[in-house]
């Protein structure tokens, strides 16, 4: 039979930091929370097939009863997503902010401070990537806190900090080349990661 395929074209890479399972089950969303994760592996939990079972088709159920036939409910597999191209600028949002049970059994707001390793160098089938700026929530709730970002500067290859109208070097050790960072500012957890294609050697940076 024939299939359908949804294109997306989207500015961001849209990570979630816990399972689906999680938001729903409040043991298993304070054990994932405080299990530390890397980035790689958050971009292939995106990529994983999903198994879908019991799936009910209404097409499937018309044309079961046209012919006289009982429904049967299937199991699909689909791709959750699929990244077919990148920009030279590589924008990653972790989902910090997610909607979660509470003891009483309501969804209610939460930020998900779970530590991701983010790599300062990142390859993915459309092209290798650099760190070059973080944005970070400083901050335990949704409606309160404050955002600060690290840039590395493409002049002098530091890292510095930007808060509001203050720009200075990082306070905490500048990330290497090759390793992989946590947190940028201490008690801030990061939000939004920036990366840039590498270019070939010899070739001009755009």
């Amino acid at each position: 039979g024939r299939f359908g395929v949804d294109r997306v074209t989207d500015t961001a890479l849209r990570l979630p930091l816990l399972s689906p399972e999680a938001q729903l089950e409040p043991r298993l969303r304070e054990r994932e929370e405080q299990t530390p994760v890397t980035l790689q592996q958050l971009i292939d939990a995106a990529r994983k097939p999903e198994v879908i079972e019991g799936y009910d088709c209404d097409a499937c159920r018309k044309k079961g009863a046209e012919r006289g036939k009982a429904h049967v409910r299937s199991t699909i597999t689909q791709h959750a997503g699929v990244i077919s191209s990148t920009g030279d600028v590589l924008v990653i949002v972790l989902y910090r902010f997610a909607h979660a049970l509470d003891a009483a059994g309501d969804l209610k707001p939460m930020k998900v401070k779970r530590q991701v390793a983010c790599p300062t160098e990142l390859s993915l089938g459309s092209g290798g990537y650099r760190l070059s700026a973080v944005i970070s929530h400083v901050g335990t709730t949704l409606s309160a806190g404050h955002y600060v970002a690290a840039v590395r500067s493409r002049r002098d290859g530091r890292w510095y900090e930007c808060n509001d109208e203050q720009v200075r070097p990082l306070a905490v050790e500048e990330p290497r080349s090759g390793g992989a960072v946590t947190c940028l500012r201490s008690g801030a957890e990061p939000y939004i990661l920036f990366y840039h294609r590498r270019r070939a050697p010899g070739k001009a940076q755009g």
